[in-house]
């Protein structure tokens, strides 16, 4: 009896070809799983309730001493143990706050821009209001209303319309010291006009639009900074989704889905990388439903454990993980049944916001899994002979935890299938998982519910070929 074998799905989800044609090794869906270093399915860990917030707070931020969640009100009563709450109260309006914009850390401390429900926007720094962009301060940002920020070189910078500001150095109270000033991008490319995201490439920052993207080198002396790149119809309108990827990789999300900026081989210079070309087609759906003011919200983080990009659209996380010396470039997705608005790191473990709801990736161990329900597609296995009929007599599995397997022969309509078995370890020492079906092709399910790790390792289909074709 001839067999055929999937020995890793290094590939992971790729949904630029049809499950007919996609190659071996990677899936037409992922769902609460990834792939792991050894290129096997591994289910994803639970994303736990850990901290319970009162009603009227906003956002998630992390400094080397604890949590920090914000609000405009006075501290609310019902604050959980291992929170801090800062009041960034608007300076003279009685307007409540009614988002945070984007944060950063310096020096230990949050740098948070907070919005009001009347329009206003404005900067705190270690929760105190930054004086200087009060209208009337005679500072260069009072009445300037900033979006996006980073620390970055003993500085603080932010975005602010078509230009970059940054403060004077070792002080981010003070915005007209030495060492402060700030970069007019719209005098070096046209398409800048409104600065929607700042990044890290290598030693330089990445400032983008929503078209557009420069790359600058920066210096304690603002006289010799310098533009080294610009990068033409790319860029985010999402300043949450920027994400520094090892040493030197900048992810963001674009119009056309993820993509990253990453150091052009043999120079220096950027390149615009196309890292989420095998999810595209889903990640263009998602903004689509999702709509302009969600999609400028999708929020993305770093794993540290793993250096899994995690990018939060809606319902969905899509993540990204790369182990070069296993050439694994895979994505996979997490539908963990709330909206997660806000991530952070502590203490190498990963924190997210949904609602008023902090939960934590793994518990307190880091090893806590729940019954979310992982489902694998794998495309069309055809032994490399997609016009031969064959008789498909069973499945030899390598796992670990409980999976029903499911199997469909039938292109026309693909959400046919039939179960063929429940297996709770791996089958090559015992009876294969049985079928009995006619078919060129094969298309295998495989689905996860129970509580506990589970893992798939490799597939294995027999058959025989059949005489009539």
């Amino acid at each position: 009896m001839a067999y055929v074998v999937v020995e890793d799905f290094r590939l992971g989800l790729d949904t630029r070809r049809s499950l007919l044609v996609a190659p071996a090794g990677s899936l037409q869906k992922c769902q609460n799983a990834h792939i792991n270093r050894g290129g096997e399915i591994e289910k994803r860990k639970a994303l736990v309730a850990k901290y319970s917030l009162p009603v009227g707070t906003f956002g998630l931020a992390t400094t080397g001493s604890g949590r920090y969640v914000f609000g405009s009100g006075a501290s609310p009563s019902g604050l959980p143990a291992g929170v801090t709450y800062q009041q960034l109260a608007h300076p003279t309006a009685a307007t409540a706050m009614s988002a945070i914009l984007d944060t950063t850390t310096f020096d230990g401390k949050v740098f948070a821009i907070a919005q009001y429900e009347n329009g206003d926007i404005f900067p705190f720094y270690n929760g105190t209001l930054i004086a200087a962009f009060q209208s009337g301060s005679g500072a260069p940002v009072a009445g300037l209303q900033p979006t996006c920020c980073l620390a970055f070189g003993k500085k603080v910078y932010v975005g602010i319309g078509s230009k970059i500001y940054f403060c004077k150095i070792d002080d981010p109270t003070d915005w007209s010291g030495t060492g402060a000033g700030n970069i007019p991008l719209n005098n070096t490319y046209a398409g800048s006009t409104g600065v929607t995201g700042i990044g890290v490439f290598g030693s330089s920052l990445v400032f983008y639009a929503g078209l557009a993207t420069q790359i600058w080198y920066i210096d304690p002396d603002p006289t010799l900074n310098r533009q080294l790149q610009t990068l033409p119809n790319i860029g985010t309108t999402a300043q949450r989704s920027v994400v520094q990827f090892g040493d030197t990789d900048s992810f963001m999300l674009a119009y056309s889905g993820v993509r990253s900026i990453r150091p052009r081989s043999g120079s220096d210079n950027g390149t615009i990388s196309d890292i989420g070309t095998p999810v595209d087609t889903l990640l263009i759906a998602a903004m689509r439903a999702a709509g302009a003011t969600a999609t400028a919200a999708a929020a993305g983080n770093l794993d540290p454990n793993d250096g899994r990009y995690m990018l939060a659209i809606g319902g969905t996380v899509y993540c990204f993980t790369y182990f070069d010396a296993s050439k694994i470039s895979a994505w996979s997705t997490y539908v963990p049944g709330f909206t997660i608005t806000d991530w952070a790191n502590f203490n190498n473990q990963v924190f997210c916001r949904a609602g008023d709801t902090i939960y934590l990736l793994g518990g307190d161990t880091g090893e806590e899994y729940d019954e979310s329900e992982v489902i694998v597609d794998l495309p069309y296995i055809d032994a490399r002979k997609s016009a031969t009929m064959k008789s498909l007599h069973g499945i030899d599995i390598a796992l670990e935890g409980v999976w029903q397997v499911y199997v469909g022969t039938d292109p026309e309509n693909p959400d046919t299938r039939e179960l063929v078995g429940t297996v709770r370890e791996s089958t090559f020492q015992f009876d294969k998982a049985t079928m009995d079906v006619l078919g060129p092709a094969v298309q295998i399910r495989l689905v996860n519910n129970s509580s506990g790790a589970a893992k798939v390792s490799m597939v294995v289909v027999h058959y025989e070929p059949h005489p009539t074709r």
